[in-house]
Parts: structure tokens; C-alpha cells; sequence
């Protein structure tokens, strides 16, 4: 599937009013049929060109009592991410185990995923 942009989509809705089926508009733009049929409905029902939302799960926001807490809980206990999470949850606060909670753990992650990915690549 590919991403749509304004241009894109005023494209599929000229193409439309121009008499080219779905299909051929679909394959061109490498997109399902049934979403240049949804695109030209909101078209038509609106009047207007449709604007696409932003793809995906929205992102988490972390905060900075979020990563103390994590940071002091592990300190204390020193465990790992889900028995901290068991533990921070008996104090009714909410933090999910794979949550990334500072910036070395970001760092930690890529650094592991480039070193997995030269591994796979050697092989």
C-alpha cells in the first residue's frame, strides 16, 4: 500500500471525473480499489478534496515523573522492566514494561537492532 499525499489524492478524484475505473486508478497508484471508491465518496459526499489523517498508533508520551519513578523503583529493587512494572502498579501508577524510560535505553536499543542487523547480514 502506498502513502497518499493532497497531491495524490486530487489526482485519484480527477481521474475519477475523467471516466478511468477504479481499478486502473488503483493499480496506478498502487493502492486497493476499494480505497479509491471510499476517497471519491468522501469526495462527492463533502465536495471537497479529503484530507488523510497521519498513519499508525499514536506515539507515547513519557514524562519526566514517569521516568524518576522508574528510575528510583529500579534503583531500589533492581529487576526487570515487568517485575518493575508489577511492583510500580501496586503503587498505582500505571507504567507499561516496554515503555523505553531514558534516553541510554533508546541508545541501548539501537545500538542492539544495527549490531542484530550486521549479524543477519554476515550470515
Amino acid at each position: 500500500m502506498q502513502k497518499l499525499d493532497p497531491v495524490k489524492v486530487s489526482w485519484i478524484i480527477r481521474a475519477k471525473e475523467n471516466g478511468m475505473g477504479n481499478a486502473d486508478v488503483a493499480s496506478s497508484m498502487k493502492i486497493s480499489p476499494r480505497w479509491v471508491q471510499k476517497l471519491y465518496l468522501r469526495y462527492c459526499n463533502s465536495g471537497n478534496s479529503p484530507t488523510l489523517r497521519k498513519p499508525g498508533r499514536p506515539k507515547r508520551i513519557i514524562t519526566e515523573e514517569m521516568k524518576e519513578t522508574v528510575q528510583s523503583a529500579f534503583e531500589k529493587f533492581r529487576c526487570s522492566a515487568v517485575l518493575l512494572e508489577k511492583i510500580i502498579d501496586a503503587d498505582g501508577i500505571h507504567i507499561q514494561h516496554n515503555t523505553p524510560n531514558t534516553e541510554e535505553q533508546w541508545i541501548d536499543r539501537i545500538a542492539t537492532k544495527e549490531t542484530k542487523e550486521t549479524e543477519v547480514g554476515k550470515i
